[in-house]
């Protein structure tokens, strides 16, 4: 299992970086739904039902979208506000 990323960890990432985090949170999601799938069809319920309260509960995927939208979000202020800048000089 992934384990959860503290915001110290994410603040020190880039936003390349965080693209990667975010996709290996998404893909460790799918594997536990395919996992849980296939204890379904196996009629193991626990274990599926285990499955699903994992992907229900885990937050980290939201957490890295949102960390990275809000550098996304900085560097276009950063680059606007130098854009200004120039048009002032």
């Amino acid at each position: 299992m992934m384990k959860e990323v503290e915001e110290k960890e994410l603040n020190k990432l880039s936003i390349d970086g965080l693209t990667h985090l975010f996709m290996d949170a998404i893909h460790e999601q799918n594997i536990k739904l395919i996992e849980g799938i296939e204890f379904l069809v196996e009629e193991n319920f626990e274990e599926f039902q285990n499955n699903l309260n994992y992907v229900i509960e885990s937050d980290s995927e939201v957490r890295i979208k949102k960390k990275f939208e809000s550098k996304i979000f900085k560097s276009k202020l950063m680059f606007s506000k130098a854009d200004r800048l120039k048009l002032f000089a």
